[in-house]
């Protein structure tokens, strides 16, 4: 049964809900709204940036709107041109992610080192073999949010201390193995499903609808 109730006023509520949105967004439609989701990332930032600049420089409120929507368009486009870094960064966390949930007995110490080992070496490898990899690592680190959101709407997990402090993620693993057992079950379906779709970039390259 939920441990929720429909007059719970915690705000971790409707983040959970986000939480939940996005892994499941990731695990099972992760590797065609990649692209999107780092020049959407990048559009935020950018805009920030110009945005807080201008305000710091005394401009009116016009100009900060104006402001924003340049940062904006140069971080989109700036954000769409390092994809590959994007494609490491996200391999690396699949490594890292996997790595802490398959070896969670190991002292904590030795966990970090290992699973940031595996996580260079799965980015490595994402720049080699995009497609499977970044279907891969938004699958199981999609599979790993779903999963934490499930925590916190059955058992009061505390979601947020996870994904601000990771090193906590392998006391949490051990402490709730059930975890582990979600993110690699459903991060298996996931991956599975996108890899079975068709690839959206070489159906655009042979002219398909």
């Amino acid at each position: 049964m939920f441990a929720l109730t429909q007059t719970d006023p915690d705000p971790r509520t409707a983040g959970a809900v986000v939480l939940l949105l996005w892994g499941l967004a990731d695990c099972f439609w992760g590797y065609r709204i990649f692209r999107f989701a780092i020049a959407l990332l990048g559009a935020l930032a950018g805009g920030w940036l110009l945005a807080a600049g201008a305000a710091q420089l005394g401009a009116g409120e016009g100009l900060r709107w104006a402001g924003f929507a340049v940062g904006a368009l140069l971080g989109a486009v700036l954000s769409w041109g390092i994809y590959r870094v994007g494609v490491f960064v996200l391999g690396f966390a699949f490594g890292f992610t996997v790595a802490i949930s398959l070896l969670p007995v190991m002292g904590d110490s030795l966990l970090l080192v290992v699973a940031g080992a595996v996580g260079l070496a799965a980015g490595l490898l994402a720049l080699a073999l995009q497609r499977v990899l970044l279907a891969a690592a938004t699958a199981w680190s999609g599979a790993f949010r779903l999963a934490l959101a499930a925590a916190f709407f059955f058992d009061r997990l505390d979601w947020q201390l996870y994904l601000r402090d990771p090193d906590q993620i392998p006391a949490l693993v051990v402490v709730r193995p059930w975890i582990s057992l979600v993110t690699l079950g459903v991060g298996a379906v996931g991956f599975l499903y996108q890899i079975s779709r068709p690839d959206p970039a070489r159906r655009r390259e042979s002219g398909e609808a």
